[in-house]
């Protein structure tokens, strides 16, 4: 494995790994209430925990070599782009330039990785 593929699959692993505690932290500090119940929120956790599954599921075969890995993280790194991005703009709106700004220098270093892990899978 090359060190361009190990950072691919341990890129994988932290943020799909990461997520869930972020959003425990999120529900810890109230920047999240789970009393709010709304249906767009439900959806939202769902998305976010299935694209931290796919993250896991393809740092794990990356690092077992497996071939399906390739394509799972080609799906999984395209997830995360879109949540963070999506968290950093969500962030801004709220005020919270801290968070926005975490979130957009994520949105960058998963950009790379994707662009990276892309560039791997066309053999470019």
């Amino acid at each position: 494995m090359n060190k361009t593929s190990r950072l691919i699959a341990v890129y994988s692993l932290v943020s799909g790994c990461a997520m869930p505690l972020i959003w425990t932290v999120f529900f810890i500090t109230g920047l999240v209430s789970g009393k709010d119940g709304n249906v767009q929120l439900g959806f939202l956790l769902f998305a976010e925990f299935l694209t931290a599954a796919v993250l896991l599921a393809a740092g794990i075969g990356s690092l077992r070599r497996s071939k399906w890995s390739r394509n799972a993280a080609l799906a999984g790194l395209g997830m995360l782009l879109y949540a963070v991005i999506y968290a950093s703009g969500h962030f801004f709106s709220l005020g919270i330039p801290v968070l926005a700004g975490f979130f957009a220098v994520l949105s960058v270093a998963t950009a790379v990785v994707l662009s990276l892990a892309i560039v791997i899978r066309t053999g470019r």
